[in-house]
């Protein structure tokens, strides 16, 4: 299922009616029961449908006969699943290792360890349910917190106003424009397999090199305005997930303006329990070198949750190592600048203007191993490069 596919369209709309005109009481009701439908339907086999629900359900019947004592058990064990779904070499061949599984553990994780901190969560089916299905978040984002879920989330205003109707279909119409023009027709000119066949060499690697980053942006940026525009209209909040990354003037700055719901997890969940392990206790590492070690497992981490490859790999340990660059960097600069030469510096507009460069150049050649055999990369730019 797309967000251009007449169900996905159907339930939106349909939560948005229910939203507006129904009791609050049933707004909750109807988004699980859209919630469902939307990730049933995705799975499009009985097979997968059935492997998807199960999954689900495993660390619900876990609490149940476990308690919430064992909730860090069961995370283990629910991560251990999720990586034979997505990367069993097809022991496990189902929709459900492409499509939302990414998201659902990263919210299952999330509530597991909610509910470790606070046994009396454990009992709230529906918010669970909402917070991990959740319709309009289940196919690429962006991931809610569980303390946003249930009626907190779902919580319609009081009036339905002109800013909410103008917002919310200014966002749904920008989005369809970015994923059903601008991505498609950017995808199609940046492929390597039209790269490969162009006769015009350097031409054709920059349109590839440059258009590339747009075209995954617009896709996924797009998905973010839609559902963000539908959920504005049935009286929910979600959280933004892009704030113009490739204005970033350093990697760092990206992460905080790209798929941010996401890089947010990864710090909390990943970055910040492996830097606090490497600082405590009696074999703990320097400061410098356990950040090394933290952001390296993060980023890490970020390029294999998209897939196990080695382009992804290498995209995840590029950007940890450009993260990690920052900090002896800043280190030097305050020492040879002083407080107010370093003010002075952040401040210039060349500077900036540089780092910007610098930066958007780095994103550009990395994002161009994104989802591609890290060989057919090479191959086609070395071919462009070298003139044929």
């Amino acid at each position: 299922m797309t967000v251009d596919s007449p169900i996905f369209v159907g339930l939106a709309l349909a939560l948005v009616l229910s939203g507006r005109l129904a009791p609050a009481s049933c707004a909750p009701i109807a988004y699980a029961i859209a919630s469902v439908v939307c990730f049933l339907t995705v799975q499009g086999t009985l097979l997968g449908a059935g492997v998807a629900a199960a999954f689900v359900l495993l660390p619900w019947l876990g609490l149940r006969l476990l308690g919430p004592a064992r909730a860090p058990l069961l995370v283990a064990v629910q991560v251990a699943v999720a990586l034979a779904l997505r990367f069993g070499a097809g022991l496990f061949d189902t929709p459900l290792a492409v499509v939302g599984l990414s998201y659902i553990i990263l919210r299952q994780v999330e509530w597991l360890l909610w509910v470790h901190e606070s046994p009396e969560e454990a009992g709230d089916t529906l918010a669970a349910a909402t917070h991990q299905l959740g319709f309009f978040t289940l196919l690429a984002g962006p991931v809610v917190s569980y303390g946003d879920v249930g009626p907190r989330l779902l919580r319609r205003p009081p009036v339905f106003t002109a800013e909410d109707a103008v917002t919310g279909l200014e966002r749904v119409a920008r989005g369809y424009l970015y994923v059903t023009v601008l991505a498609p027709v950017l995808r199609d000119a940046t492929t390597l397999e039209r790269l490969a066949e162009a006769d015009y060499g350097p031409l054709a690697g920059a349109v590839c090199l440059y258009g590339f980053p747009f075209a995954l942006y617009f896709d996924f940026a797009g998905y973010t305005h839609i559902v963000l525009g539908f959920a504005r209209l049935a009286g929910q909040t979600l959280p933004e997930n892009f704030d113009r990354p490739f204005a970033a003037r350093n990697v760092q700055q990206f992460w905080q303006r790209w798929h941010m719901s996401f890089s947010t997890w990864a710090r909390v969940f990943v970055f910040t329990p492996v830097l606090r392990r490497l600082r405590t206790g009696a074999r703990r590492l320097p400061e410098r070198p356990a950040q090394a070690v933290a952001l390296l497992m993060c980023f890490t981490f970020v390029g294999l949750w998209h897939g196990a490859s080695t382009s992804f790999l290498l995209f995840g340990v590029l950007h940890g190592l450009a993260v990690f660059a920052l900090l002896p960097w800043g280190d030097f600069l305050a020492r040879r600048l002083g407080p107010e030469g370093l003010k002075r510096y952040r401040a210039s507009r060349v500077v900036s203007g540089l780092a910007w460069v610098v930066c958007f150049h780095f994103l550009c050649v990395t994002i161009a191993l994104f989802g591609r055999p890290l060989s057919a990369v090479v191959e086609a730019f070395a071919r462009v490069l070298g003139g044929g």
